[in-house]
């Protein structure tokens, strides 16, 4: 990690501390959904400023940033309608972001990735965010 580009090659799950990686005792689930929440809403806001410069390749990690925290807090043991808002809140950004990809894609002929490649480490984009297949 730390090096230039490297964020590139990280599994989704390492782009978010799990709760237990913590290891404060300060955090309840309540507050590490809510930071997590409240995280992808700014991640969502980066990637439209970024999406308004056809920075397609920013955008697709901001969607799987997003995607990676959506992924951990529907596997977290949560509970409780304050929890189901925060992923719920999670969701809906993610739907945001996709439309955005999507919209991208369409109006400047670039491929998006699918779900299956935002679990992947190596999405097959180029530098500019197309591909030759």
């Amino acid at each position: 990690g730390g090096e230039e580009g490297k964020g590139d090659k990280a599994a989704p799950a390492a782009l978010v501390p799990r709760l237990g990686d913590l290891g404060t005792g300060r955090l309840d689930a309540f507050g590490y959904a809510g930071a997590l929440s409240d995280f992808t809403g700014e991640v969502g806001r980066v990637a439209v400023e970024k999406a308004t410069r056809r920075d397609a390749v920013m955008v697709r990690h901001c969607l799987r940033a997003i995607f990676a925290c959506y992924s951990l807090l529907t596997s977290l043991p949560l509970s409780g309608k304050g929890n189901a808002k925060k992923i719920d809140a999670v969701k809906n950004n993610l739907r945001k972001l996709e439309a955005i990809e999507y919209d991208l894609a369409v109006r400047f002929n670039q491929k998006g990735p699918s779900m299956s490649s935002l679990n992947n480490a190596d999405d097959g984009g180029g530098e500019d965010g197309s591909r030759e297949d």
